[in-house]
């Protein structure tokens, strides 16, 4: 696990109630540094109309409820936001009056299981209804069995202190601030999971990664490595309450604190009810199963790691004469452990931590891990450490999971605030059907997504799935596993379009406002003679302002920081969704408003020391009467404190203006030593400013912001990617001027 990216201020969420969006008002008629004015100045009025308007305004939501073989089902129960309704002869369901809240949908059918969907509700006011695509239903089998497995979990470090410069042999003192008040554990630890209770309910067994010591005296800490943290046991009520079932303590961190941590760990662990592998006090302890009758079958939980600490004089793996997590690297041992329980009639389970950190892609060494297991009889294969989540393969007809990424962890790297759950039916120890369920952490607590965010990212794992041979498509804002003998349905979907090359030589088309759901860049061709093509992925993730979790706030701009009061999510007049970034001044501030990016953005290839620096900037703004707006580009390391310089990337001057496009090519440095992404430049973080004007109130809004990385490789006058996929992006180079483009979307049922 590496270091924390930087230290910054908590975010404020924003809430679109009443009383909420009544303070907030007030706060912009009085933004610091001058900005002042009455509270019904024509600036605030005009929001205060639009959130009236957005909360309102209701929304519908039409649906159809189908078996698994497709037929529609008649009469099944479809629960959301407080309503309820009942399918009707198609199986089709309208549910009319909904508020503007993302909220879980649930639909039930007899002989069936129920189904759950994530739903983005969050629509601009003049969106009358959301479709969803259909609700598939499972039948109810008499030994089936729906596993739930969650990524890395941790109640330790900056849930508790969130500078995270407690001593590691100190228990922090309680802190106000702290999501986890060390005096009570309990409350703060439950409310880490409070969100995602929901998705856990709907499964009959439940297991996470339990990444960390469980202790109270941590008096220990291992003397070499870098960053050793603790769960106090209090903690693990939180997830006993949620109805995990299971902690898999093969992990690089359960031995953080040596013998007396894992003899803790292992009394704690046992003394909340939480059944366990993975951990010992000796080799034979932690290769030991977990056993569990579920559904008629007995199935046996193995967990073991690859990440030995061979490096450090005390390793992190149990040996005959030492205590740790079962060594993943003994392959005749791993061999030996998982026969056994197919000699003993059981149904293995391998719970696998290995990996490279912060990889998108399995590494050969975790592959090669993972099919050891299957070879060796295991049912399933279940995988996490990179704190990234990634795809599924196959070998030889098992499951594998590559990597799960954060289910409850604290870290503050942008590109481990998306995990997933795999939900794995399983009836007598065979894989019937899996799903990949999204959840981003945001404060390090897990709640599930939906939406145009959700969509986006299990593309990005069905791409790297089927570069192993496995199709992961996304429905309703999960991803569908399938099975090996299933093949998918091909719909494409052809347009033209028009790009406009300026005289920088290049031009961007945005293919996020043209993509439904589910739908996959597929195809791009130009017959213009000298144009070439690349695709690009948006490394943000969070510049289309929009709201897209599941949780008690709406409106957030969590990733940015608006905690001032000249700056906010708004929703009077948006580029494209319900919200945009707005920023207001007046003549006679006396600073600039500065929104700033909270988190780095990394590029491709950094984790395996390739990266791929070819980025660019691109977004719109509007103004009105606005100040001077210029985007600011900070270059830092990948870790650590050592930053590479700025330069200001986009330029906009004053002046009213109506929604216009920027683009600007990043000159992130290159790499000049050999020291990788703690020595070189291979993140960036953006920095908005804008002016106050010469005369009046000002207001810059800025919508659907991305940071482009680009294919790398030559540029060509086509260009065909697998499906699904994440790139949203076309890049046209070639003479200034307008060019058609043939696009085909692909999407997969």
């Amino acid at each position: 696990m590496s270091g924390p990216a930087m230290n910054l201020p908590r975010p404020f969420a924003r809430s679109f109630s009443s009383a909420t969006s009544a303070a907030l008002l007030a706060a912009l008629a009085g933004c610091g540094g001058g900005g002042g004015g009455a509270a019904t100045d024509p600036i605030s009025q005009r929001e205060q109309e639009a959130i009236a308007r957005f909360n309102s305004t209701p929304i519908a939501l039409r649906g159809q409820v189908v078996s698994a073989m497709g037929a529609p089902l008649e009469n099944a129960l479809v629960r959301i936001g407080g309503r309820t309704v009942r399918s009707g002869a198609e199986g089709q369901f309208l549910i009319e009056g909904l508020s503007r809240r993302n909220a879980l949908l649930t639909a039930s059918a007899d002989a069936h299981r129920d189904e759950q969907a994530a739903v983005f509700l969050q629509h601009p006011a003049s969106d009358a209804e959301v479709i969803l695509q259909p609700l598939v239903l499972s039948p109810t089998g008499a030994q089936g069995v729906r596993f739930l497995f969650a990524g890395d979990t941790s109640f330790g470090r900056r849930f508790l202190d969130p500078d995270a410069d407690t001593p590691p042999d100190q228990v922090p003192p309680s802190d106000p601030q702290a999501l986890i008040q060390s005096a009570d554990p309990v409350p703060g630890s439950r409310k880490v999971l409070s969100f995602i209770q929901p998705v856990l309910d709907a499964a009959d067994f439940r297991a996470v990664n339990l990444e960390t010591p469980v202790t109270s005296q941590p008096a220990t800490p291992h003397p070499t490595k870098d960053f050793v943290f603790f769960t106090l046991p209090a903690s693990l009520s939180a997830l006993r309450n949620a109805g995990v079932d299971y902690a898999g303590l093969g992990n690089n961190h359960v031995y953080d604190y040596l013998e007396a941590g894992i003899a803790d760990t292992l009394r704690h662990v046992a003394a909340a009810g939480l059944a366990h592998s993975g951990a010992g006090r000796q080799a034979a302890e932690a290769f030991a199963p977990s056993r569990v009758s579920l559904g008629g079958s007995r199935y046996s939980l193995l967990s073991m790691s690859s990440i030995s600490g061979a490096d450090h004089p005390i390793t992190y793996v149990a040996t005959e004469t030492k205590g740790g997590s079962a060594d993943l690297r003994d392959t005749v041992r791993v061999r030996s452990a998982i026969a056994a329980e197919v000699a003993a009639g059981a149904y293995p389970i391998a719970i696998l931590h290995t990996g490279q950190e912060y990889t998108e892609s399995p590494s050969d060494f975790a592959l090669d891990r993972m099919r050891t297991a299957a070879e060796a009889g295991a049912s399933l294969v279940v995988a996490h450490h990179p704190h990234v989540a990634q795809g599924f393969s196959r070998h030889q007809g098992v499951l594998m999971a590559h990597s799960l990424g954060n289910f409850a962890f604290d870290q503050d790297r942008l590109e481990t605030m998306l995990g997933l759950l795999a939900r794995v039916d399983m009836q007598a120890g065979e894989v019937r059907r899996a799903q990949a369920i999204p959840v981003y952490l945001e404060d390090y607590r897990p709640r599930p997504i939906a939406g145009a965010l959700a969509d986006r990212f299990i593309r990005r794992i069905g791409q790297d799935s089927q570069a192993h041979g496995t199709t992961v498509m996304p429905v309703n804002g999960r991803g569908r596993v399938l099975g090996a003998a299933e093949t998918a349905r091909v719909f494409d979907r052809e347009l033209t379009v028009t790009v406009s090359v300026g005289p920088q030589g290049f031009g961007v088309l945005d293919l996020r406002g043209l993509l439904q759901s589910g739908e996959s860049l597929y195809m791009a061709t130009t017959l213009s003679p000298g144009v070439r093509l690349v695709a690009g992925r948006d490394r943000l993730e969070h510049g289309e302002f929009e709201d897209y979790d599941l949780d008690d706030q709406v409106g957030e701009t969590t990733r940015w920081d608006t905690s001032g009061t000249s700056s906010f999510a708004c929703l009077m007049a948006p580029r494209s969704g319900a919200m945009a970034l707005c920023s207001r001044r007046q003549a006679g501030d006396s600073q600039d408003s500065v929104v700033a990016l909270r988190n780095r953005v990394r590029v491709l290839g950094d984790p395996e020391n390739e990266p791929n620096k070819r980025l660019t900037l691109y977004g719109w703004a509007r103004g009105e009467s606005a100040g001077a707006v210029r985007v600011v580009a900070r270059y830092y390391a990948s870790e650590g404190e050592a930053s590479f310089g700025e330069e200001t990337a986009v330029s906009l001057d004053a002046g009213s203006f109506g929604w216009r496009p920027f683009t600007a090519d990043l000159s992130m440095p290159a790499d000049t030593t050999t020291g990788g992404g703690a020595e070189n430049a291979r993140a960036v973080r953006l920095f908005i400013r804008h002016s106050p004007p010469l005369a009046g109130q000002a207001l810059a809004s800025l919508d659907d912001l991305a940071i482009i990385n680009w294919q790398s490789g030559a540029t060509a006058s086509a260009v065909t990617l697998p499906v699904p996929n994440a790139n949203e992006f076309l890049r046209a180079e070639g003479a200034p001027g307008d060019l058609q483009l043939r696009v085909v979307l692909r999407r997969l049922e």
